[in-house]
């Protein structure tokens, strides 16, 4: 049953993911701050399942990450979808479809 909770856990995490990142690129932090601000507080991915979704992700090819320099702090590393991740969002969300009737959570500019 742990497993099956840990995979869910990570289909949410991919979808939302890939959900914020359709819109442009972010790093890390934006992607969480995004993901809860759309959300409205019910999704809050902690670096703990963030990360390893990202590095997962990036490791498919559904995105694209670069470094970059930051006018605040240490370099920041910006992740992008690709077109396979934008092929990835939309089979996450037709298995999403018949959760998010019973259990309707904003995420903004979702797919139809």
């Amino acid at each position: 049953m742990a497993s099956d909770q840990n995979s869910a856990s990570q289909g949410t995490t991919t979808l939302l993911v890939l959900t914020v990142l359709r819109d442009g690129e972010l790093y890390g932090y934006e992607i969480a701050q995004r993901i809860s601000e759309r959300s409205s507080g019910a999704f809050a991915p902690s670096e703990g399942s963030l990360y390893p979704a990202l590095h997962a992700l990036e490791a498919d090819g559904a995105l694209q990450a670069s470094w970059r320099e930051s006018d605040r702090g240490p370099r920041r590393r910006y992740y992008k979808i690709t077109k396979t991740g934008l092929g990835m969002l939309e089979e996450h969300a037709n298995e999403w479809a018949p959760s998010r009737a019973a259990w309707p959570v904003p995420l903004g500019n979702e797919p139809a």
